[in-house]
C-alpha cells in the first residue's frame, strides 16, 4: 500500500511544483485534501486511512528544505485526514 500512496501523491502533486516552481503547504492541502477523499471513497478502513495520510505527509515533508518537527507533521496528518468542512 504504501507504494501506491507514494506514486499517487507524486503524480498529482510534482506537476504542481513544477508548474509553481515552489513546494507550499497551500500547494500541498489543494492536492493532499482530495487525494484522500479519494482514498476514502475506495477504502473505508480508518486505520489504512491513517496510515496513508501519515505517508502523504512525510512524503511532502522530504521536499521540504526546512522540514517540519514532529508536532507539525501530527497536526497535518490530522488535518489531511479530517479535513472537516
Amino acid at each position: 500500500m504504501e507504494e501506491e500512496v507514494i506514486l499517487c501523491f507524486k503524480l498529482v502533486y510534482m506537476p504542481v511544483v513544477l508548474a509553481n516552481q515552489r513546494v507550499n503547504g497551500g500547494d500541498f492541502l489543494s492536492v493532499a485534501i482530495p487525494l484522500m477523499d479519494e482514498l476514502r471513497r475506495q477504502s473505508p478502513d480508518e486505520v489504512s486511512l491513517k496510515k496513508a495520510a501519515r505517508i502523504i505527509v512525510l512524503e511532502f515533508n522530504r521536499l521540504l528544505d526546512s522540514k517540519l518537527s514532529s508536532s507539525e507533521i501530527e497536526n497535518l496528518v490530522g488535518l489531511i485526514y479530517n479535513p472537516g468542512e
